[in-house]
């Protein structure tokens, strides 16, 4: 059974509030000025300023400028937090559904995470080992800037669906996370346990 595919927001401090919601392959996103109320709960900001080096014209594909300032290193995820969301239809008409938050904190020291792909796994061992071969939700593409190398940090707030079957309600389980910058290079796979929340968006305790 396939979920909806997660909503993402990521934001530059002061600079941009960006939007993009997923729906089975589909993906559309809006762009504007950041606002203090994103509508979740705040306390990720992002983890330091850009260096403004970059002056070249951004490909807007994820095929950025690959030199010595900017194309060279991986993103690094330097945390991921999760709590339970809420409810909210993945799209107008659709039943709601509890949400899973992800909030991740994201720096890139060439600055080149204009555009990033966030993918996400999960399985229910418990083993410290998550498995990328066979993702159950598709990965997310979010275009922050045009500016060559002027992004090194971001935070990605990530609202996945949970719809009962795959995952299920109110169980522990072990996700993985990986954020691709514009280069195409790729941060190492981050892992954690989480349990998502009850069938009305209430935490869970993970006993099912």
């Amino acid at each position: 059974m396939n979920a909806p595919q997660p909503h993402i927001w990521t934001r530059r401090v002061g600079m941009l509030l960006l939007s993009a919601a997923c729906c089975v392959g589909a993906c559309q996103s809006q762009s504007g000025k950041s606002s203090s109320d994103t509508g979740m709960d705040s306390g990720w900001s992002a983890g330091g300023e850009g260096e403004g080096e970059g002056e070249g014209e951004g490909e807007g594909e994820g095929e950025g400028e690959n030199t010595d300032e900017c194309g060279g290193t991986p993103p690094v995820i330097l945390s991921v937090q999760c709590s339970a969301n809420g409810t909210r239809a993945p799209e107008p008409g659709a039943d709601e559904l509890p949400i899973l938050l992800l909030a991740l904190s994201v720096e890139d020291a060439d600055a080149d995470l204009t555009e990033m792909t966030v993918s996400i796994y999960f399985d229910d061992t418990l083993d410290g080992i998550v498995s990328t071969a066979e993702p159950f939700y598709n990965p997310v593409v979010v275009s922050l800037s045009e500016n060559t190398c002027e992004e090194p940090d971001a935070d990605v707030n990530l609202d996945l669906f949970v719809n009962g079957v795959t995952p299920r309600y109110n169980q522990t389980y072990e996700w993985g996370v990986v954020v691709e910058d514009a280069n195409g290079f790729a941060s190492e796979l981050v892992v954690f346990e989480c349990i998502t929340p009850y069938e009305n968006g209430d935490p869970g305790n993970g006993e099912g």
